[in-house]
C-alpha cells in the first residue's frame, strides 16, 4: 500500500478533513479487499440511451398507451360542444327586446360614519 500525500493550494481546516477521509477510505477499502479477497468494485455506465418512461406508456400500443387513446377518443368530442355551447351562450343576446344592457346596480345606503 502506497500513501500519496499532495498538499492543496490552501491549508485549511476543510482540506485537511477531506485529505483525512480520504485516507480513511482507502484504509477500509484495502481491509475489506484483504478480508474478503476481492477488488474493489468498478463502476459502470450504461451503453444504452435512457428511455423517457412517460413517452414509452404513451406512445406503446398496449395498456395505457391504449386506454389514453380509448379515453381521449371519447372524451374530446364532449369537450368540443361544451365549448361550442358556452361560446354560443356567451354571444346570445338574452333580452327579450333584443337589446343588450349594460347596467350597474345603484347603491342604495349610504355609510353612515361611526361618531
Amino acid at each position: 500500500m502506497t500513501v500519496v500525500i499532495t498538499l492543496l493550494a490552501s491549508d485549511n481546516a476543510k482540506n485537511r478533513r477531506r485529505a483525512r477521509r480520504a485516507a480513511e477510505r482507502e484504509s477500509t477499502e484495502s481491509i475489506k479487499c484483504a478480508t474478503l479477497g476481492s477488488k474493489p468494485r468498478v463502476t459502470t455506465q450504461a451503453v444504452r440511451k435512457p428511455i423517457e418512461r412517460v413517452v414509452k406508456a404513451v406512445s406503446s400500443t398496449e395498456g395505457y398507451g391504449r386506454q389514453l387513446q380509448k379515453a381521449i377518443s371519447h372524451h374530446e368530442p364532449i369537450a368540443q360542444k361544451r365549448e361550442e355551447k358556452q361560446r354560443r351562450e356567451h354571444m346570445k343576446v338574452r333580452n327579450p327586446l333584443g337589446q343588450q344592457v349594460n347596467a350597474r346596480q345603484k347603491m342604495r345606503g349610504k355609510s353612515i360614519p361611526l361618531i
